[in-house]
């Protein structure tokens, strides 16, 4: 079943902000990158388990948190492309 494109974009923010402590709320940048992931049809539990991926320190390669949701973009293609197979 899909998750209706508020509750989708509202879910990544909540996670991306508690998750990283960067500010309160999506850039509008941002959002718009959430919402095409959900036009492109990946599901909810990819973009977060790739957020999550993109966190841990090995991933990062950088002692600072990504700024952005632009960074993660690999992690949750390739989460997607993990659970479609």
């Amino acid at each position: 079943m899909s998750v209706p494109r508020g509750s989708y974009v509202a879910r990544v923010e909540r996670f991306f902000v508690e998750s990283t402590g960067r500010g309160l709320m999506l850039s509008a940048r941002d959002e718009a990158l959430v919402e095409s992931w959900h036009r492109a049809g990946y599901p909810l539990r990819a973009v977060l388990r790739g957020l999550e991926e993109g966190l841990e320190p090995s991933a990062r390669q950088r002692k600072a948190l990504p700024r952005g949701l632009r960074y993660f973009t690999p992690f949750v293609k390739a989460a997607a492309e993990d659970i479609k197979r």
